[in-house]
């Protein structure tokens, strides 16, 4: 009979145990596909940068000295990032200066300040939030009272009472 139940017990477990491995499989195959697309993301993501870094005549000479002749990878895509905004950065710079040139040329044009465009970013909404302090409960009229000395006092001096009685004994 120990023997029928045993098997019985294996059995199952057996069971549970192909159940799970279902399941694992299940699991494996949908994170495959979300890794699969995350990574055709990524490789779209390395080649358009590579694609703007190159289209906007960036300077590879940093890149090249820090993380060598390697291209866009996952690891110094920020880097490229970096010098593509300062390139970008550069040619706003440009372009505002070749028409504040062009806006001089015309007669009687006035001549508009060209923005300074580095180190701008979006600006925060113009909205002001005016704060009001919690109240206490207390109202003006208990707030004119001053507190004494005497309000502060205790009716004994214990601590000093007992620092007194202390005796050596040695």
């Amino acid at each position: 009979m120990e023997t029928v139940d045993l098997e019985n017990e294996r059995k199952r477990i057996l069971g549970d145990l192909e159940e799970k491995l279902d399941t694992t499989n299940t699991l494996k195959g949908a994170y495959d596909i979300k890794y699969d697309g995350t990574m055709k993301t990524l490789d779209q993501l390395k080649s358009g940068i590579d694609s703007l870094f190159n289209k906007i005549n960036c300077d590879r000479s940093p890149i090249v000295e820090m993380l060598g002749e390697a291209g866009v990878t996952e690891t110094n895509m920020m880097q490229y990032l970096g010098i593509v905004e300062q390139r970008t950065n550069e040619l706003l710079q440009l372009f505002a200066f070749v028409q504040a040139r062009e806006a001089e040329k015309q007669e009687g044009a006035v001549v508009p300040q060209p923005p300074s465009l580095l180190g701008q970013g979006p600006q925060p909404p113009v909205n002001t939030i005016s704060i009001a302090p919690p109240t206490t409960g207390i109202t003006s009229s208990q707030h004119t009272t001053k507190a004494t000395a005497d309000d502060y006092e205790s009716d004994g001096d214990s601590v000093d009472e007992e620092e007194n009685q202390t005796t050596y004994s040695g």
